[in-house]
């Protein structure tokens, strides 16, 4: 299922509902497709490239996020980067979903600190373009998951990640896929520079065990998709999930 959000057809678009959404990322990789193990390969730094690309402008070599504080908090920086994005008014305060007690820093100092060193697109921010750069890596999943079902064979999607048979991640046959999705989409290269295209995690032994598994990690995976789920009761009534 593809959502869209503000009345619109360009904005979101990403594909939800699977249920290998649904739980923790650390349990993902001991699914199996035709009997075999899977992996999952994801873009780094999409929405970086996304937004300096739609902007004519040029990334560079350097990490998107690890070009803020140092390299430190990495983690942190890529989640308000991405909150910046999204909002659609200057944040005078830190985003709830935010947790700054580790990073010993304050939003202020944050904030200004991801505006310097993205200085070529600092316009971009708070301007509520995140949902366009959703709808954006939406149709280039679109592109790789119909490229796969050609080839007559899986490629579930989590937003700008896949889960493929490991194979396509050994050969480097799912990153030419990918590769090609994003210029047919863009118009142009992901990257000018030599950066790295994709991560990609895999359960390397089959006698690898699975943590316990936690009902409220897993019912916490999936609060993505609330502002969906809030129309939904609003339209439909109460649902049971």
């Amino acid at each position: 299922m593809r959502i869209f959000t503000n009345g619109s057809f360009e904005e979101g678009g990403r594909f939800y509902r699977g249920w290998w959404q649904n739980i923790p990322s650390e349990y993902r990789k001991f699914i199996t497709l035709d009997q075999k193990r899977s992996a999952e390969v994801d873009f780094s730094q999409l929405n970086p490239h996304l937004l300096y690309q739609m902007c004519g402008r040029e990334l560079g070599a350097e990490d998107a996020y690890s070009r803020v504080l140092h390299g430190e908090h990495h983690k942190l920086v890529k989640q308000a980067f991405n909150a910046m994005v999204q909002a659609s008014s200057f944040l005078k305060s830190c985003p709830a979903t935010l947790d700054l007690s580790m990073a010993d820093i304050g939003w202020t100092d944050l904030r200004d600190a991801i505006l310097a060193a993205h200085k070529p697109i600092a316009d971009q921010f708070f301007q509520g373009v995140g949902n366009k750069l959703q709808f954006k890596d939406s149709c280039i999943a679109e592109r790789v998951m119909l490229q796969f079902a050609e080839m007559d064979a899986p490629a579930l999607p989590v937003h700008d990640s896949f889960i493929v048979h490991h194979g396509y991640a050994w050969t480097g046959e799912i990153e030419e896929i990918m590769r090609r999705a994003y210029f047919e989409e863009m118009g142009q290269h992901i990257s000018k520079v030599d950066t790295e295209l994709l991560s990609w995690s895999y359960r390397k032994a089959e006698e690898e065990p699975m943590k316990a598994l936690n009902i409220k990690e897993i019912l916490a995976a999936d609060d993505d998709v609330s502002a969906w789920r809030k129309r939904h009761r609003a339209w439909c009534g109460p649902t049971n999930d």
